[in-house]
C-alpha cells in the first residue's frame, strides 16, 4: 500500500485541465531542455493540494495514511514527513519542546540547524564536547557519565544527541536516554545520518528502539528518498506531549513538493518489504571494501579498532572513513585525486580523512572500483610512504569551552564588525569558527574570545586546517559583537 504514490497515479490518469499552481501545468510550460533532461512524465506528478491529495499541514487523507504507515515501519508512535530536510525537524522539535530562556544540552559539534533553532526559540545552550580521535582529529562519542554530570549541574529542558555523528560514530544512546529521563529531560536524537539503522541487527540501535522521545531523519542521506526529504518520529510514549504539527507549519513550506512526499511514501514501502535484505547487501559491500583496504600500505579505514575508545559503543558499518596521511595526502588531496583520476566523488573531506557512504544505491562493482582506485593511488605514492608514516600530523588540543555571555538569539541580532584576530582577546564572538577536523566550533556567537582560543586558531591555521563557517577562511580577521 502506497497511499501518496497511488493517489498521484490516479489523479494524473484523470487528465484534468489544471487551472491552478504550479505554473508549468504538469510540464507543458517547462523549459524544453529541462523537460528533456528529467523526462516529460516526471512533471505530471508535480502537483499541489487539489482534492484527493490531502494537505501536509492538516493531513486527513493520503498523507495521514502514509505517515501512519511510516510510523509503524520505523517503530514510532507518530511520524511527520519533512520537505525542508532534517533541518526542519530539528527546528520544529526545539520550538515545540522549549520556551525562551530554557536550557538545552547540546553537542558542541551539532549541525548548524541546532544553532538556528536556538536563535529562533531564544533557548540557551549547555555544551558538551565529544572525545576526539587522537590521530585523525575527528569527533568520536560522548559518555553517559558526561551527560549525567551536565544534567546535575544545570536544569535542562532537553538533551540533543548526534546518532550517529557525520563520520558514523555512535555513543551509548540507551544509557543516555535512561539518564535523561531520570532527570525528567526530553531526548532528541539527531539521526539525520541514521535513517537506515532500523533495518538490520548489525547496525546501531535506532533512536526509537533506544527510547529517544524524538528522532529526526534525513531520509535522503542514506535511503532512497529525494534530496531535501526527511521524517520526524515521535516515540509511542511521547505522543501528544507537544504540538509538533504547529511547529512544522512554521518551518515547512506551504507549497510542499508532491514528488518529495511521494518519495518518502515510496522509500517506506521499499524498506518495509525489502529493508533487511537490502541492508545485508550494503553491509557486505562496505565490509568487503574495508577488509581489502586493510591490506593497502599507507591507506587506512576505520573499523573495529574504534571499540577501544570509551565514548563509543558502536559505529555505522556503511560509512567508510579513509585516510591516506601516510602517503602524504590530506583528506582534501585524497578527495581531489579520487575525483580527478578515478571519477570517484566522496561525501566529505577534511584535513585527515575522506568519508564515503555505501547505500542501497551501490553494488559490488562500485566497491571493487573503490579498492582498485586506492590500490593504484598507493602504488603511485609509495615513495612517500616511509617518510610520511614517521611524520604524523599533530592534533592540536582544543581550548576549553568559552564563557557564554549572550544567548544565540541576542548574539544573532547584535551589531557586528570585523577586527584582526590578534586583537580579539576579551571580545564577544560574532560568528561560528570551526576548524575542520574536528568540525567542533572553537567559538560561537555570544561567547568570549580568550587567549587560548586565539593561540589555537593561529596554530591550526599554520597547519593548513580549513576553518569552517568563518567568513574569512584564512582567519586573519574575526567578526565580533559590538557591546
Amino acid at each position: 500500500m502506497d497511499p501518496i504514490l497511488d493517489a498521484l497515479i490516479q489523479y494524473v490518469g484523470g487528465k484534468y485541465i489544471n487551472l491552478h499552481t504550479p505554473g508549468h501545468k504538469q510540464g507543458c510550460g517547462i523549459n524544453p531542455k529541462f523537460r528533456e533532461m528529467l523526462g516529460e512524465k516526471s512533471f505530471s506528478f508535480d502537483l499541489t493540494e487539489v482534492p484527493g491529495l490531502d494537505n501536509l499541514h492538516q493531513p486527513q487523507g493520503i498523507i495521514k495514511q502514509a505517515q501512519e504507515l511510516a510510523a509503524r515501519c520505523f517503530g514510532a508512535g507518530e511520524t511527520y514527513f519533512l520537505v525542508n530536510g532534517a533541518t526542519a525537524g530539528i527546528l520544529a522539535s526545539l520550538m515545540a519542546i522549549c520556551r525562551p530562556g530554557d536550557y538545552v544540552l547540546v553537542p558542541r559539534h551539532a549541525h548548524r540547524s541546532v544553532w538556528g533553532g536556538m536563535v529562533l526559540t531564544g533557548i540557551r545552550p549547555v555544551y558538551y564536547k565529544p572525545e576526539i580521535h587522537p590521530r585523525w582529529g575527528i569527533p568520536l562519542g560522548i559518555s553517559p557519565e558526561d551527560i549525567q554530570d551536565k544534567l546535575f549541574r544545570q536544569n535542562c529542558k532537553a538533551v540533543l544527541i548526534l546518532h550517529p555523528t557525520y563520520h558514523g560514530m555512535v555513543s551509548d544512546l540507551k544509557s543516555i536516554v535512561n539518564i535523561a529521563h531520570a532527570h525528567g529531560v526530553t531526548v532528541i536524537s539527531d539521526e539525520a545520518h541514521g535513517a537506515h539503522f532500523a533495518f538490520h541487527s548489525r547496525l546501531p540501535v535506532s533512536g526509537m528502539a533506544a527510547g529517544a522521545d524524538i528522532a529526526v531523519h534525513g531520509t535522503h542521506k542514506t535511503l532512497g528518498a529525494l534530496t531535501q526529504t526527511g521524517m520526524l518520529h515521535v516515540h509511542p510514549t511521547a505522543v501528544g506531549r507537544w504540538d509538533i504539527q504547529q511547529a512544522l507549519s512554521i518551518v515547512q513550506t506551504t507549497s510542499p513538493s508532491y514528488l518529495f512526499l511521494a518519495s518518502l511514501d515510496a522509500v517506506r514501502s521499499q524498506m518495509q518489504v525489502e529493508g533487511p535484505k537490502l541492508m545485508e547487501e550494503v553491509i557486505s559491500i562496505a565490509e568487503t571494501v574495508r577488509t581489502k583496504i586493510a591490506s593497502i600500505k599507507g591507506i587506512h579505514c576505520l573499523g573495529r579498532e574504534l571499540y577501544q575508545y570509551p565514548s563509543l559503543v558502536d559505529y555505522d558499518l556503511t560509512k567508510l572513513v579513509i585516510s591516506a596521511v601516510e602517503l602524504g595526502l590530506t583528506g582534501y588531496q585524497l578527495a581531489k585525486e579520487l575525483r580527478n583520476s578515478y571519477s570517484i566523488e566522496v561525501e566529505m573531506a577534511d584535513f585527515t580523512t575522506v568519508l564515503m557512504l555505501i547505500t542501497i544505491g551501490d553494488n559490488r562493482e562500485i566497491g571493487d572500483k573503490i579498492v582498485k582506485a586506492l590500490q593504484d593511488l598507493a602504488e603511485r605514492y609509495k615513495d612517500s610512504y616511509l617518510r610520511c608514516r614517521c611524520s604524523r600530523q599533530r592534533v592540536e588540543k582544543m581550548p576549553s569551552l568559552p564563557k557564554v555571555l549572550m544567548s544565540p538569539r541576542d548574539a544573532y541580532f547584535a551589531p557586528k564588525r570585523d577586527i584582526p584576530l590578534q586583537e580579539a582577546v576579551g571580545k564577544v564572538a560574532g560568528e561560528i569558527v570551526a576548524p575542520y577536523p574536528p568540525g567542533i566550533p572553537v567559538v560561537c556567537p555570544g561567547e568570549e574570545i580568550t587567549y587560548e582560543i586565539v593561540n589555537y586558531l593561529v596554530a591550526v591555521r599554520e597547519q593548513g586546517v580549513v576553518l569552517q563557517a568563518s567568513k574569512n577562511s584564512l582567519l586573519n580577521r574575526i567578526r565580533i559583537i559590538e557591546v
